[in-house]
């Protein structure tokens, strides 16, 4: 396993850099000038412009900005948000909790309903359930997520009055944050309306973010089943007598979640990275949001450590879901 993760780690330091590279080159594509924004609409004085260049360590050329960035950032060291002066680590996981509890409810979305909607669909194999799951997996899976979106806000806010459209939670209820989980807090602090609010402004957000999880997680464990409901143990089990219901849970879906495993971990990196147009639709106040609006502001050391944090969490993610997916199936664990 020490060899495993050698190999994993040889292949996200290269990985990050040249994420770090990409971030940095494109965003000084963006149009708009940072030292600009800083001083105003009238600009400032050349010589207050020179200053605030000075400041933001923009005077210097671009390959010792990059270098300084990188040999900053090995440290633990992003810098500063030039339009707060707070860590930009600080204000990324003060901010974090929020994309968290979003991702999370969006992947138990696309579990609870995908696997089960899956498993219906092999088993009834070229029906019309079947066809229909896969046609609104395949449907779900096409869809815009801002178009999405604003469907779904239309119908159930606007004219249903339903749901909320943004936030996280009513106003009126100031919840203390302990894990930064309003759902968790809410039923820490024994609030239930609170926790209702926090849960009725989560439904729209999870719904759009996790259709696209959903509808791969249906499509993969419809694939998975159909494989497995052919091999020679399942027809054994079914041999012996043993009740179906027995064959399809202890024989046939605890083989077919294997694969899923690797599905599932990466449909929750891809949420945690594609929460940036849900997050801006709804304005949920999570990071994806917040990097939309460093962008805006042309905001280089909150874009590029952003950009850090978040491909550095989606590799780890990758990387424990391989070590999982080891420990689950012994041919890996044989080939490894």
């Amino acid at each position: 396993m020490g060899g495993f993760f050698l190999r994993q780690l040889s292949t996200a330091i290269p990985t990050l850099m040249g994420v770090s590279l990409l971030a940095f080159a494109l965003v000084r594509l963006v149009p708009g000038d940072p030292v600009l924004l800083m001083l105003g609409e009238r600009g400032g004085s050349e010589e207050q412009y020179a200053q605030m260049e000075k400041k933001l360590g923009l005077h210097l050329p671009l390959y010792r900005q990059y270098l300084g960035f990188i040999g900053n950032a090995a440290t633990g060291d992003l810098g500063k948000s030039t339009l707060t002066q707070r860590p930009v680590t600080e204000e990324f996981f003060s901010r974090f909790p929020a994309t968290l509890e979003l991702g999370l409810c969006a992947i138990l979305f696309a579990v609870f309903i995908g696997i089960p909607a899956g498993v219906v669909a092999a088993m009834k194999h070229h029906s019309a359930f079947d066809y229909t799951i896969m046609g609104l997996s395949l449907v779900g899976h096409s869809m815009p997520i801002f178009w999405w979106a604003l469907i779904l806000i239309i119908a159930f806010s606007v004219n249903l009055g339903l749901t909320p459209v943004s936030g996280r939670i009513h106003i009126l209820y100031d919840i203390p944050s302990v894990s930064g989980l309003f759902l968790v807090d809410t039923l820490l602090q024994g609030n239930i309306e609170a926790f209702f609010s926090a849960l009725r402004h989560l439904l729209l957000p999870t719904v759009v973010i996790g259709t696209i999880p959903l509808a791969v997680v249906a499509r993969m464990t419809r694939s998975s089943m159909l494989e497995v409901l052919h091999k020679d143990y399942v027809r054994t089990a079914r041999a012996k007598g043993l009740e179906e219901r027995n064959v399809l849970i202890f024989h046939a879906l605890r083989n077919a979640l294997i694969p899923l495993i690797t599905v599932i971990g990466l449909q929750f990196g891809s949420i945690i990275t594609g929460a940036i147009l849900t997050e801006t639709i709804f304005s949920w106040p999570g990071i994806g949001k917040w990097m939309v609006h460093s962008v805006e502001q042309r905001d280089y050391p909150v874009i590029q450590g952003g950009v850090l944090i978040i491909a550095s969490m989606v590799i780890f993610i990758n990387m424990a879901v391989d070590a999982i997916y080891a420990l689950v199936n012994p041919q890996m664990k044989r080939s490894r």
